[in-house]
């Protein structure tokens, strides 16, 4: 299966609203493109990805108390 065809069976099992939703993101992204992530960031994202790799998580619930979130 190719990329655009498993683009369009997941289209396709959206709903009416999540596929507005995805859209507004879409057309968000074209008009307000994000910066790229400095080396400092993709830093922090690998390490944020190998925490989770090796089991190094925690819950929602714990994550919003910790930055006072609950």
């Amino acid at each position: 299966m190719s990329d655009r065809d498993a683009l369009h069976a997941y289209i396709d099992r959206l709903s009416e609203d999540e596929v507005r939703s995805l859209w507004q993101r879409i057309q968000c992204e074209e008009m307000y493109p994000r910066p790229p992530l400095t080396a400092e960031e993709k830093a922090a994202v690998d390490r944020g990805l190998e925490a989770s790799a090796e089991g190094r998580r925690v819950s929602l619930e714990e994550a919003r108390r910790r930055f006072g979130l609950a």
